[in-house]
């Protein structure tokens, strides 16, 4: 049992049943440990203050300053977790506060879906309820404005910027739109898992990967420099070791037309060399040649995902590989940064 504390219980409307170990055990996926590698600490539980503990600090220790949380709405098992997340991580930063750890939401457009028998409620009130309950000390913020990413699912831009704009005020957030995105209502873009696309007669279809060589790498490249370009906007951003969804049954459904080629599989190690290097390398020129200046911010895609096979967390097979090079990764992005944009507007676009 891990009961929320009576504070949190009242501002919820309709409380989602949770199931025991959900990480692992999705009824909307219909996936029961379907990852590939089992976690250094054994199968567990997201709302279990211990793990978070040992996630924070096992982050840390890689120089990683918080985690991005995808949240589905006000009444969903997402947002329970979360409300667990944020009491230990309370708790963590009241213990040290000279390292402090932080965190962001990405708004993922399906919260509006009554999926998992949730009840869903306007995005307005989505909105109100982030600001009234989950803005909270350690909320990642540029200058007093939170910072927002947005997981799209073919929704208005225009529907999304009006209803933040209602809660929080025109100009008083930050909303970040998972590439592509052509909009120049929102605030920049950030980088989600997409090989280049560049080869294969459905290129341009995000169901078609070709080939589990590519990377995505060429694709990083020019959406850095795109977005180099553009005015009072910058982006995240994104970093990952791989991807398979193989084993995620949900995935398996190709929309009519998608002309989808199963499985997607990016390889985590192809003939140049680990896919998480490559990412890295991308990013760090970008910084290098002067075109980071809009990047302050870089995503790791991801922590815990283990059933695409993303994640980064510490595992029985693979040790804590990828937070060792995770944190000369970091160091080198950081000192390349100091180097060259120290002195620059961009050393202060985001802040926590």
């Amino acid at each position: 049992d891990w009961p929320l504390p009576a504070e949190d219980l009242t501002t919820i409307s309709c409380l989602p049943a949770v199931g025991d170990f959900r990480h692992w055990t999705d009824p909307g996926s219909g996936y029961a440990r379907s990852h590939l590698q089992m976690p250094e600490i054994g199968r567990y539980d997201s709302r279990d203050s211990e793990v978070i503990r040992w996630q924070i600090q096992a982050a840390q220790s890689a120089g990683i300053d918080g985690f991005v949380i995808n949240w589905y709405g006000r009444n969903s098992v997402e947002n329970i977790i979360t409300l667990h997340f944020l009491r230990v991580l309370e708790q963590w930063n009241e213990e040290n506060p000279q390292r402090p750890f932080f965190y962001q939401l990405c708004l993922d457009t399906q919260a509006q879906l009554p999926t998992e028998g949730k009840k869903p409620v306007p995005l307005v009130e989505d909105f109100a309820y982030v600001r009234d309950h989950l803005i909270r000390p350690g909320y990642l913020l540029r200058g007093q404005r939170p910072v927002f990413l947005c997981f799209s699912y073919n929704v208005s831009v225009p529907e999304w910027m009006a209803a933040a704009s209602s809660v929080f005020g025109e100009g008083d957030f930050d909303l970040l739109w998972s590439d592509p995105c052509d909009s120049a209502d929102v605030s920049g873009h950030y980088l989600w898992v997409a090989p280049d696309r560049a080869n294969g007669e459905q290129g341009d279809s995000p169901y078609a990967w070709p080939e589990p060589s590519d990377v995505g790498a060429g694709r990083a490249a020019r959406a850095y420099a795109s977005w180099a370009g553009a005015e009072d906007s910058y982006g995240m951003a994104g970093v990952w070791p791989g991807f398979n969804d193989s084993l995620v049954t949900w995935a398996w459904h190709c929309p009519a037309g998608g002309g989808r080629r199963r499985p997607r599989v990016m390889a985590p190690e192809v003939e140049e060399g680990c896919t998480y290097d490559l990412l890295w390398e991308v990013y760090h020129r970008a910084l290098a040649d002067g075109t980071g200046a809009g990047l302050p911010l870089v995503q790791i895609v991801t922590w815990n995902d283990h059933a695409e096979t993303t994640a980064i967390e510490p595992t029985r097979e693979l040790g804590d590989r990828y937070l060792r090079k995770t944190r000369g990764h970091i160091e080198k992005a950081r000192a390349l940064w100091r180097d060259r944009y120290a002195s620059t507007e961009a050393a202060v676009l985001v802040e926590a």
